[in-house]
């Protein structure tokens, strides 16, 4: 059972179907003031310039697209 996702930014609330597990991994250690939001914002604050790209296969894949939702680096989020 997949687990609803809105976006809290756009002016029209969507709503997405997500793998629960996947999610639920994602939130646990990516959202703002969690461990891996935390070491990368502290990283792309300490080398200015730098990008930060997420890719994964198969359940990483998922986990990463789902950390750049949930990690609140939205003004720089591509979905490619």
């Amino acid at each position: 059972m997949g687990t609803p996702l809105g976006h809290p930014d756009l002016s029209t609330t969507l709503e997405h179907t997500v793998h629960q597990g996947m999610y639920a991994l994602a939130k646990v250690t990516g959202s703002i003031g969690r461990p891996v939001h935390n070491a990368v914002a502290n990283a792309l604050g300490q080398n200015e310039g730098y990008e930060l790209v997420l890719c994964g296969h198969s359940l990483g894949a998922g986990v990463c697209a789902l950390l750049g939702l949930v990690s609140g680096f939205d003004s720089t989020l591509l979905l490619v």
